[in-house]
């Protein structure tokens, strides 16, 4: 695809142990990611290995992140809550079936290279419009050695990608997200809506009023997180 910028793994680097199972790539641990009260735990139960490369990354975004203002400069002291494990709680809203994800207006790679980092079985195209921010993503993916992240430089709406799901953080409206992220979907596919604190039953019923079903992956686990909504088309 034009635009594309893959990152193979090089030789020797650290790729966490996988498994294939009869319907697909599944991490080794039966347990990853089950259901917490606690975000930390979600890093918890990550290999050392890949807790490094999340620890890594967020040095990146206090670094060359903060000098290209991907990242607000109250947000230097708390980019490990308010920003990594914030991604990682999209982990579990996957399907095991997954084939692809996009990371719309990835921006910083958040939340697209934490869960690349946390799933190196599925493949992530982080989607960016902006040059400076596609020069980072491509530093951050090659620094880190992500062979499942491929960097594309465009807008949503001239993408070639289709993908299961796509994943929206600080991007729009709900409505305003699922116009924009919906043509990038395969058949089947869902939208992963990063919500606001304030996202209510008003907001379901205007999504259902469109032909969009919208249910709460982590509704209200988290004290002061907006729960990830899953948007599907009905059909």
């Amino acid at each position: 695809m034009a635009g594309l910028h893959p990152f193979p793994q090089p030789a020797g680097a650290y790729l966490p142990e996988v498994r294939l199972l009869s319907h697909g790539w599944e991490p080794r641990r039966a347990n990853l990611f089950h259901v917490k009260l606690d975000p930390e735990a979600f890093a918890d139960d990550l290999t050392a290995a890949q807790q490094q490369a999340l620890r890594r990354f967020t040095e990146l975004l206090r670094g060359p992140g903060a000098s290209r203002r991907l990242v607000a400069k109250g947000d230097l002291e708390r980019l490990w809550q308010r920003h990594i494990l914030d991604s990682l709680r999209v982990v579990p809203c996957l399907r095991s079936s997954d084939r692809l994800a996009v990371d719309v207006g990835s921006g910083g790679g958040l939340p697209g290279i934490p869960l690349a980092i946390a799933r190196p079985d599925l493949p992530v195209v982080l989607l960016e419009p902006r040059e400076s921010r596609v020069a980072f993503l491509e530093m951050a993916a090659s620094s880190l050695a992500l062979g499942n992240v491929t960097v594309e430089h465009g807008r949503a709406e001239n993408s070639p990608v289709r993908a299961d799901a796509c994943l929206a953080r600080a991007l729009a409206s709900p409505l305003a997200t699922w116009s924009l992220c919906s043509p990038l979907l395969r058949e089947g596919g869902r939208v992963l809506y990063f919500a606001g604190a304030t996202f209510g039953d008003q907001d379901v019923e205007s999504l259902r009023g469109a032909g969009i079903r919208a249910k709460n992956c982590d509704a209200s686990l988290f004290p002061g997180y907006g729960p990830i909504v899953i948007m599907q088309a009905d059909s």
